[in-house]
């Protein structure tokens, strides 16, 4: 058994961790919300790029990212443990730079050429500052948290805290780049200023998982010859994190379904901006539909975890892909009744959570398949891997958007014309719902672990730990 699980073991999870952890995903979530609201129409609307600069404003970074997505989780699974252990250490090395790198991304210089390769830039530079602490981030959860009830209820409160986070923005946001495009007297400058903002929510939740998380972890590597006699020999191979991926086509399909969600996600975050101003033409109504919408979150995180008791985890997997789904197609069909709406998105968001809640248990049961599979534990690189779907969904995301933009021959505060409505909403609503459908059909068809089956590759990994001992 490996050094950090033994302190796991040890150390039950504090009350402080019971009650706070997920402030740092709450902070992340802040800050994403950003990009993921205003990016785009920053782009396009404010800075009045070309569509084919605001193309590759959105493509070359998510390439880069989507790139060197494998890589993260085996960065921290390969490096050797650092002073503050193994994954806490990584939630503060990077984080501060986010503080620069973020806000870099809103700004206004030179010709339209140099601008957009500016935002580029740095935007690549923000990608490789946060993946590695939100990375690890993760993985330390499943240190910390070994058993299923800890695991649920921590993945639960990392949910509710991501929920408020959301609420937050949505309650927000409007009046936060208001307030500070007043202030500044600057439409560009209010952008940076929210951008900051975030940014700092971010670096300030993640300190606080490092000083939450402070004892489950060993701090420091043996410094004594006899303590460096008595610590494992045994070390992690760029090897053998391929054969856990070759042995483990289970994980592999999980990957291709995980997308399918994270698509769903980011193309409707991409896009709501748009939805409203255009479709909707109630701008107001976007910060009241993502509030409510952010509630919905934070309820469903308080039952979600109650269900996981009663009903299987792929049951109730099932439940929120195929549901989303249906709660899409719903909110195509009443986008021109408001407050109709407005319920099938609570709807939505309700469902959705289900969906987060249980795909982390999904990575970390899958993990244990490797581990039984090869004799292996690089839960961190398993684990690590999820930003592989996310990475590819924010790709094609920004590849959909742009591309359906040109289409359409969108250009800045256009007439909503019906083409433009139609288009918009497909777009936003009937993809993303696709996206869940793909989701759900991998999970009923391809990924056939089951609670038990998890359970008894746990008591064989253990009885042969116990021989080896």
């Amino acid at each position: 058994m490996s050094t950090q699980t033994a302190v796991s073991e040890k150390k039950p999870l504090s009350r402080a961790i019971k009650t706070f952890w997920g402030v740092g995903d709450m902070g992340f979530s802040l800050m994403t919300q950003v990009g993921g609201t205003y990016l785009t129409i920053f782009l396009t609307d404010t800075l009045q790029l070309p569509l084919s600069y605001v193309a590759l404003c959105s493509t070359i970074p998510s390439v880069l990212d989507f790139a060197l997505s494998a890589f993260y989780g085996a960065i921290i699974e390969l490096v050797k443990p650092m002073r503050f252990g193994k994954y806490r250490t990584w939630l503060i090395l990077t984080t501060p730079f986010v503080l620069l790198v973020y806000p870099m991304q809103y700004v206004k210089i030179g010709s339209p050429v140099f601008n957009a390769a500016f935002i580029i830039s740095w935007s690549c530079a923000a990608r490789l500052v946060m993946n590695l602490p939100w990375t690890a981030n993760l993985a330390l959860m499943s240190y910390m948290a070994p058993t299923p009830q800890e695991r649920v209820l921590l993945f639960s409160r990392r949910t509710t805290f991501t929920g408020v986070g959301q609420f937050i923005w949505s309650a927000s946001n409007v009046a936060m780049l208001a307030f500070y495009q007043k202030l500044l007297k600057s439409e560009v400058a209010g952008y940076t200023a929210t951008m900051f903002t975030g940014a700092a929510c971010m670096c300030l939740g993640y300190f606080t998982h490092f000083f939450l998380s402070k004892g489950y972890e060993e701090e420091a590597a043996p410094k004594t010859e006899a303590a460096k006699a008595a610590a494992p020999k045994e070390k992690t191979s760029a090897g053998d994190l391929v054969k856990n991926l070759a042995a483990n086509p289970q994980f592999l399909a999980f990957l291709v379904g995980d997308f399918g969600s994270f698509m769903a996600n980011f193309l409707y975050q991409g896009t709501t901006a748009y939805l409203f101003k255009y479709v909707v033409e109630n701008m107001a109504m976007m910060s009241v539909t993502m509030t409510a919408m952010s509630v919905s979150t934070i309820v469903s995180s308080f039952i979600a975890p109650e269900l996981a008791k009663k009903l299987p985890t792929r049951t109730l997997m099932l439940i929120g892909c195929f549901g989303c789904a249906g709660a899409y197609v719903l909110r195509y069909l009443t986008v021109n009744n408001i407050w109709a709406f407005v319920a099938c998105s609570l709807l939505s968001a309700f469902l959705l959570t289900f969906i987060n809640i249980t795909k982390q248990s999904y990575y970390s049961d899958l993990a244990v398949v490797g581990e039984y599979n090869t004799g292996k534990d690089v839960k961190g690189f398993i684990i690590g891997l999820q930003t592989f779907p996310l990475k590819l969904g924010g790709l094609v995301r920004g590849i959909a958007v742009a591309a359906a933009l040109s289409a359409i021959g969108y250009q800045a505060n256009m007439d909503p014309t019906p083409q433009l409505k139609s288009s918009l909403s497909v777009l936003s609503l009937l993809v993303p719902a696709c996206g869940y459908i793909l989701t759900g059909l991998v999970i009923l068809f391809f990924v056939r672990i089951t609670d038990k089956s998890i359970a008894q590759m746990k008591e064989e990994i253990a009885a042969r730990q116990a021989t080896q001992a």
